[in-house]
């Protein structure tokens, strides 16, 4: 039996007259109306037009609409008439956590627990106004996070955990557990980060609680957060001193109004050793991270990283001779979301100071995209691309326009962190020990097989079937344009055809399809350019005077004179000088 979760808000907001009596009789009357209209269908749904016709419907509020009715099984509404017995909680959550071994399937079992124990909750969205001192601190905090961590919280659980923080953790425990101990560590190894915020949340509130109240706070939070907390970038302060790096992190964080920096304080007394391990711990505690910027004060800690456990796929940054100005300027840093080099490169512009900077040990696999168009056709390449992927995976696409690829620097620069897999563009760049695939080529499905074969690394091999498909299907020379440009892709592409039709017999020549292919698609994203009014950040004006380029440059404005009065355009000169350049490249 299934009812629907419009029908239990309306009964559980409505004022029956008769009180209790009435709405027991509501509840017969509406699934006695369902059961009789059940026809042959195993389940049996009840809904608002069950309800007797007695009901008055004028106090019926306008719901939201939804996309789907939601139904709730009614052996899910299952709840008692007091309040949670936390002895009676905790031997739950205990006996839940013995036998399942999938933590997604234990925070659903624990979720379902919660959710039958307190149906009217769910459906009481008024926030209470907070009146104990808990509530007023707690309230706060989530406040913090959310700003900090740009999650939202379930509502629900945050009435329960206020329920939790008022009322359950004075009640007496006398349940004893078989092991206690495995148990809190268990949930505080599978859900680091709430561990951490919960610890947080009772240091700066100045709340005792015992290590299982604690892990019931845990995983209140757990079930509370909306999503998976993920903290990209970590900041630590370490500095010598009984308080000086919380000192300093404290007010940076103040300042800033975001919880930046965490500190870790150490005493003259304490040993390297000691306060990597101290790290360590603290980094063990974390996960998801991919950058840490450390900032330490001054002599021995200047080397603490060489003492980290650190992932080799995790990036460092370490800034030395910290102040409270150095910190709010890594914090700006940060929050402008910059690359951590250049984060590292700003701030001892800035401060006067040096800096040590640990790439990743591990490189990345990458694939340039790079068009003769420019920078805005390369970006459209790598979306094309994407989609092309059968799954996600942490492939890097770099886009750049063919000029930079040429500059021997800027690809010994994408090494240093990447390992270059391939490149896809319009125009060959002949570079050494890198492999080049041509969008005509995949127009024409030529060489998918290879391409595909550099990825297997990255997908199985029924993904790379897949991948064939999509890149078939995606690098289609229609789907191609409609993709790279905003014009009518059949007309530009028709339009453009005939002129290259045309320039070839002026010329006595004829381009095999790779470079007519490769002509579409630059002219077509030319046009593009030219109808936005929008021109190549890196145009390259030269000041041709052969007489060949001359004649090519005759023929050409003949050819595409219908594209350019169609288009209200007029193709520069330098911009046929890279066509002239192409088709004798060709």
């Amino acid at each position: 039996m299934f009812i629907s979760q419009q029908l239990l808000e309306f009964l559980l907001n409505y004022r029956f007259s008769g009180n209790v009596g009435n709405l027991k009789n509501t509840i017969q009357l509406t699934c006695a109306n369902a059961f009789s209209s059940l026809s042959e269908e195993k389940e049996l749904l009840i809904q608002m037009y069950h309800l007797p016709q007695w009901i008055n419907f004028n106090e019926l509020k306008k719901t939201r609409e939804k996309e789907s009715s939601d139904f709730i099984c009614l052996s899910d509404l299952e709840r008692t008439n007091e309040i949670f017995d936390m002895n009676e909680l905790i031997e739950y959550l205990y006996n839940k956590w013995e036998k399942c071994e999938n933590q997604n399937q234990l925070f659903f079992e624990y979720d379902k627990f919660f959710r039958q124990k307190n149906v009217d909750l769910q459906f009481n969205k008024e926030i209470s106004t907070p009146t104990t001192y808990q509530e007023v601190r707690f309230r706060q905090y989530i406040k913090e996070i959310e700003q900090d961590f740009q999650i939202t919280f379930d509502y629900y659980y945050l009435q329960m955990t206020m329920t939790f923080l008022n009322s359950w953790i004075y009640q007496t425990q006398v349940v004893t557990l078989k092991n206690t101990d495995e148990f809190t560590n268990g949930i505080s190894s599978n859900c680091s980060q709430e561990a951490q915020l919960v610890k947080r949340f009772l240091q700066n509130s100045d709340i005792s609680l015992t290590n299982i109240q604690q892990t019931v706070l845990v995983v209140l939070f757990k079930l509370m957060c909306s999503k998976e907390f993920q903290q990209k970038r970590l900041a630590l302060i370490l500095a010598h001193g009984d308080y000086t790096a919380t000192c300093i992190a404290s007010t940076a964080n103040r300042i800033i109004g975001r919880y930046i920096f965490d500190a870790i304080d150490m005493p003259l007394m304490t040993s390297s050793t000691e306060i990597a391990d101290k790290i360590n711990a603290y980094l063990h505690e974390r996960t998801g991270f991919e950058e840490i910027v450390l900032l330490v004060d001054m002599g021995s800690l200047e080397k603490i990283y060489v003492n980290l456990e650190l992932d080799p796929q995790k990036k460092l940054g370490l800034l030395n001779n910290v102040s409270t100005r150095m910190a709010m300027d890594v914090a700006n840093q940060l929050l402008l979301d910059l690359p951590l080099k250049q984060i590292l490169e700003q701030v001892k512009e800035n401060q006067s100071i040096d800096y040590i900077y640990e790439s990743s040990s591990r490189k990345k696999d990458m694939i340039v995209c790079s068009c003769a168009s420019g920078l805005g056709t390369s970006f459209k390449l790598k979306k094309i691309l994407e989609d092309s992927f059968p799954t996600a995976s942490d492939l890097v696409i770099e886009t750049c326009d063919y000029y930079s690829l040429a500059k021997e620097n800027y690809l010994t620069e994408l090494r240093k962190e990447n390992n270059i897999l391939f490149i896809v563009g319009t125009l060959n760049p002949h570079l050494e020990e890198v492999a080049f695939f041509s969008i005509e080529d995949m127009i024409l499905g030529i060489n998918i097989g290879e391409l595909s074969s550099q990825l297997s690394r990255h997908f199985s091999d029924d993904e790379l079937k897949l991948l064939n498909d999509n890149i078939l299907k995606n690098f289609s020379l229609t789907n191609l344009m409609e993709q790279l440009t905003i014009l009518n892709p059949t007309k530009l592409l028709e339009q453009v055809s005939d002129a290259i039709y045309i320039l070839q017999n002026d010329l006595g020549v004829s381009l095999d399809n790779n470079t007519c292919f490769g002509l579409y698609v630059h002219i077509s994203c030319l046009i593009e350019r030219l109808v936005k009014q929008n021109t190549l950040e890196d145009e390259i004006y030269l000041n041709e005077s052969s007489g060949n380029f001359k004649t090519f440059q005759k023929y050409f404005k003949q050819a595409f004179s219908v594209v350019e009065h169609f288009y209200s355009v007029d193709i520069p000169t330098h911009e046929v000088k890279y066509v002239y350049d192409y088709i004798k490249r060709a």
